[in-house]
C-alpha cells in the first residue's frame, strides 16, 4: 500500500492478536536505495483506516481493545472501519465510548482528543438518530408508571443505565481466541461475533468453551458499557455484565429515579446461557453472583443470585421513595462459589408499584 508517496509493508510477523505493525520503505534523505522503518500498530491503523483498509484493519483493533478500556484512538478507528463497512450501530456505540473514554480519563484539554471527540460529535448527529428519540420516549412515560410482569417492560431503560466500562475480554468477547483460530482454518463473520464454519475436525484440534455445534452468538458492546444479548434463557433485550476480576471490583449499573418512582425492579440472572461449561455449572447451582443495590452509601438490598434461571426483584426504594435520586445496582463476586460471577439483566427499572 502508499501512503504520501512511500510505500508501506504489513509485517505479517506481529500478527493480528498483537495488532499491526507497518514497515515504511522510502529512499533515505541524499541517499538511494532503501530505508526501512518501523512504526506502532495505532499509527499502522490510522493509515489503514484512511486508506478504507477497513476490514483488515477492524481485527487489530478488536485485538488492541481486547484487554483495556482507555484506547480512545482505538476506539474511535474502530467506529470509523464499522461505519466504513455499513454497521451504523456498531459505529454508533463505538464513538459513544470513545467519548466516554475520554472524559473519565480526564484528555478533554489534550488536542487530539479534542479533535477525536468533536468528529465524533459529528458523526453521532448524523448517525445516532435513533438513541436521542428513545431517551425521550422513556423519559415521557417515566413518571407513575405500573409493573404489569417481565415480559411487558419496554426495554427504553437501556436508554438511561450507565455500566461500568469493561474490556471486551470481561464482557465474554471471544477476542483472542477467534484470532487464534483463523490461523487454524475457521471461518467467522467479520466482526468476530460468531463462527460461520469449523474446519473439518475443528472440534478435536482447536479446544475451547465457545466450540459449540453450528453457529454461535457473542454479546456486543452495549451503548451503556455492558454487553447487548438478543435472547437469553427464553427472555429477549438483555444486557450482560461482569466484576472486574482483575482488581476485584463489582460491576455497576448507575440509574437515575428521574419518573419519582416507589420501587426498583431487577430481573437477573447468572449469565451462563453462552458456553457449555457455564451451563453444566449452573445445572449444579454452582454459578452464582452477589446483587446489591445503592443509594449513596446507604444498602438497600444484598442478595445472592444463582442457579440456571431468572429471578425477578422488587426493591422499596424506602426514604428515597419518590425521589429523582440515583441508584447504583451492583453486580458483584460472592455467594457460595467464586467462578461464573457475571450477570444478565432483562429489565432495571423504577415502577409506582
Amino acid at each position: 500500500m502508499r501512503h504520501g508517496g512511500t510505500i508501506l509493508a504489513l509485517l505479517p510477523a506481529a500478527g493480528l492478536v498483537a495488532g499491526l505493525s507497518l514497515m515504511a520503505v522510502c529512499p533515505a534523505a541524499g541517499q538511494s536505495g532503501r530505508q526501512e522503518m518501523k512504526i506502532s500498530p495505532i499509527e499502522a491503523a490510522r493509515m489503514m483506516v484512511r486508506q478504507g483498509d477497513y476490514l483488515k484493519v477492524r481485527y487489530a483493533l478488536l485485538a488492541m481493545l481486547y484487554r483495556t478500556t482507555d484506547n480512545f484512538e482505538a476506539e474511535y478507528l474502530l467506529g470509523r472501519c464499522q461505519e466504513g463497512l455499513g454497521e451504523k450501530q456498531r459505529a454508533v456505540v463505538m464513538y459513544q465510548m470513545c467519548l466516554r473514554t475520554i472524559r473519565e480519563a480526564g484528555k478533554q484539554e489534550e488536542p487530539e482528543a479534542v479533535k477525536m471527540a468533536a468528529d465524533c460529535r459529528g458523526r453521532l448527529k448524523r448517525l445516532d438518530t435513533e438513541g436521542p428519540r428513545l431517551a425521550k420516549a422513556y423519559l415521557a412515560t417515566a413518571a407513575g408508571k405500573k409493573f404489569v410482569s417481565p415480559e411487558q417492560v419496554s426495554d427504553l431503560w437501556m436508554t438511561q443505565v450507565t455500566v461500568t466500562k469493561l474490556t471486551l475480554e470481561m464482557l465474554g468477547h471471544p477476542g483472542a481466541f477467534v484470532l487464534d483460530a483463523i490461523k487454524k482454518g475457521w471461518q467467522f463473520d467479520r466482526n468476530l461475533c460468531a463462527y460461520v464454519q469449523p474446519p473439518p475436525g475443528g472440534e478435536t484440534n482447536f479446544k475451547s468453551p465457545y466450540t459449540l455445534k453450528g453457529p454461535q452468538p457473542f454479546a456486543e458492546r452495549h451503548a451503556s458499557g455492558a454487553a447487548f444479548v438478543e435472547a437469553a434463557g427464553g427472555r429477549k433485550g438483555i444486557l450482560k455484565t461482569n466484576p472486574n476480576w482483575k482488581e476485584k471490583k463489582p460491576a455497576r449499573l448507575t440509574m437515575r429515579n428521574t419518573g419519582k418512582g416507589n420501587f426498583l425492579r431487577i430481573g437477573t440472572s447468572p449469565a451462563i446461557w453462552s458456553c457449555p461449561t457455564c451451563e453444566v455449572a449452573a445445572s449444579q447451582d454452582k454459578a452464582d453472583f452477589v446483587l446489591n443495590v445503592r443509594v449513596g452509601e446507604k444498602l438497600l438490598l444484598t442478595q445472592a443470585i444463582a442457579g440456571r434461571r431468572w429471578t425477578d426483584l422488587k426493591v422499596d426504594l424506602g426514604e428515597f421513595r419518590g425521589k429523582d435520586v440515583e441508584v447504583v445496582v451492583e453486580n458483584a463476586a460472592g455467594g457460595r462459589h467464586p467462578y461464573y460471577e457475571g450477570a444478565y439483566f432483562d429489565y432495571v427499572d423504577f415502577f409506582e408499584d
